[in-house]
């Protein structure tokens, strides 16, 4: 590894970064190692990895008999712009549905061994964020990452053709979820064009709600979820700026190609924090230790590495941590 660049968060990036509490104040020091081993074991982790169904995890999950090891988990995160506090369910498509319900992890997470349940699920997460109540609901067509959001919510409602994704959770059945597999990817591509503009404010126009996990740090579609409310009732979408009140969208379920939507009423980009200073790198014994000056209006850094000179954000690899 000859070369290592930083970069603090701009809400324009959508990259994943490192958090830490060190970033809360102007001089304290971040200090971050990285072992050549672990950056080894972490690509070959993420190889097994995958944002949909079909995709094989192995994690270890704890039950009232001790500890197992299975490679049958559907996870994810559920986040309403803040970890969502409560509990979520995972219901499966067999005959006779399975359920199973876990409290989510103080950082939105959430695993399920569904190795006797039945292909696909629907999951209900219901808690509160940001002193709010939501009950929000999601698809999982088998093994792998999975969203619960407030997106993924109106998407299964789409894409379900239903006017409440409750409904589905509550009456699904096969063919319910026959159609949702076959309009899955197209409801989302329908979504994400009719919502480019407010997509883009937040550079989250790469991810794709429901098939692949947010992170935790005020980044991307998670960013937007701090400053929208977006509803389904009745057969409604709404959406609208938490801090003005004012309506960015709004359409039916079954129609949103030709809701209303106001880009004026889009919350403004945020301000761009200072960049970088004090950066340092040492390296010893097959690992390389950075550290720099916390900037007090940053929540978060990106880190890239090459093992050519010249790293950009577009040539480098970013460290996931």
């Amino acid at each position: 590894m000859k070369e290592q660049q930083e970069k603090n968060h701009f809400h324009q990036h959508h990259k994943l970064s490192i958090k830490g509490e060190t970033m809360k104040g102007m001089m304290k020091k971040t200090i971050l190692t990285i072992t050549v081993l672990s950056l080894l074991s972490i690509g070959l982790a993420l190889s097994g990895c995958g944002s949909g169904g079909g995709e094989v995890s192995t994690q270890i999950i704890g039950n009232s008999e001790g500890v197992k090891l299975s490679s049958q988990i559907v996870s994810g995160t559920v986040s309403a712009g803040a970890p969502l506090a409560g509990q979520i369910s995972i219901k499966d498509s067999s005959a006779a549905p399975q359920v199973k319900t876990a409290v989510i992890g103080n950082d939105g997470s959430f695993a399920f061994d569904v190795s006797d349940m039945t292909s696909p699920y629907i999951l209900q997460a219901k808690g509160s964020a940001n002193g709010k109540e939501y009950k929000l609901h999601s698809y999982a067509e088998g093994m792998g990452d999975v969203s619960v959001s407030p997106l993924s919510n109106a998407v299964l409602a789409i894409a379900a053709e239903v006017d409440d994704p409750e409904y589905v959770y509550e009456n699904g059945n096969s063919k319910t979820y026959d159609k949702i597999a076959l309009k899955l990817s197209g409801t989302v591509d329908s979504l994400l064009n009719t919502l480019q503009l407010l997509i883009e404010r937040y550079n989250a126009d790469h991810t794709k709600p429901i098939m692949s996990g947010y992170i935790m740090k005020h980044l991307d579609l998670n960013d937007m979820f701090e400053d929208v409310k977006i509803t389904v009732k009745n057969g409604n979408l709404s959406i609208v700026n938490e801090k003005t009140g004012t309506v960015i969208y709004t359409g039916k379920i079954s129609d949103i190609a030709n809701g209303n939507f106001y880009p004026d009423n889009i919350p403004p980009a945020p301000a761009v924090p200072a960049a970088l200073v004090g950066v340092t790198a040492t390296g010893d014994s097959g690992q390389i230790t950075l550290a720099w000056m916390a900037v007090s209006d940053a929540t978060s850094y990106n880190i890239y590495y090459s093992t050519t000179s010249g790293v950009t954000m577009a040539s480098g690899t970013k460290i996931q941590a």
